[in-house]
């Protein structure tokens, strides 16, 4: 009786100090990772990369770090961003931010090097993301953006309003929507009142939706432009 209760009072403690292990592997991750976003808020993307090179070497099954560090590496060394990017979805097929991050890598590097086969990468990455979660307004965001500079503005204009419908707070999506329809409301067969009066209110709601002085200033523009 006295060696049972000895037994389980061991395999008790071996079982404590396995969760006690895996829980501080835990904090330490988001220690990293918490230290890693601050540094990166202010700027310091060399030194947050250090931290979260840190984190990796915890723990190398963390796709949400690689990721993260995708990001600080886009002004530093943008292929590594992509590596970092990959290496996340390699870990998890279903993280949506991975996708969304490496979209938007070959939608920009689309725009830098006049690459259209960029932009067709871009469309799988934001498709995998609709697919995934299918009310992600910033996946439908995306899109819409690829589809306008093809000349699909229809489709374009059905993937923002899903864009604004599953989140209606998504200011860049209701500011290219006013874009969208500003235009479309001065095409050829001449001003549309209807369209241009959607246009004017998109872009009149945008200092509700959010602080960013740089999306507010575009609205602006724009409903200048369109004489609002």
């Amino acid at each position: 009786m006295k060696i049972t209760m000895t037994v389980c009072l061991l395999i008790n403690v071996l079982s404590l100090a396995l969760v006690l292990s895996c829980s501080s592997d835990v904090t330490s991750q988001s220690t990293y990772i918490q230290q890693g976003n601050d540094l990166l808020m202010q700027g310091e993307e060399e030194q947050a990369i250090a931290i979260f090179d840190q984190a990796i070497d915890a723990n190398p099954n963390q796709a949400e770090t690689y990721v993260i560090r995708g990001i600080a590496y886009l002004t530093i060394d943008p292929n590594v961003s992509l590596v970092d990017f990959n290496k996340a979805i390699e870990i998890n097929q279903k993280y949506v931010d991975a996708y969304l991050q490496r979209g938007n890598f070959y939608f920009n590097r689309a725009f830098a090097l006049g690459d259209s086969s960029d932009l067709e990468l871009a469309m799988n990455d934001f498709d995998t993301v609709i697919e995934i979660e299918p009310d992600n307004s910033e996946g439908f965001n995306k899109r819409a953006r690829i589809h306008i500079l093809a000349g699909n503005k229809n489709q374009g204009l059905f993937d923002l309003n899903d864009a604004i419908r599953h989140n209606p707070l998504n200011a860049e999506a209701v500011l290219d929507r006013g874009m969208l329809l500003g235009d479309l409301a001065q095409e050829e067969t001449g001003v549309d009142p209807d369209l241009k009066e959607s246009s004017c209110d998109d872009l009149s709601s945008i200092p509700d939706l959010t602080n960013d002085a740089l999306i507010i200033q575009d609205a602006m523009d724009l409903f200048l432009l369109y004489e609002c």
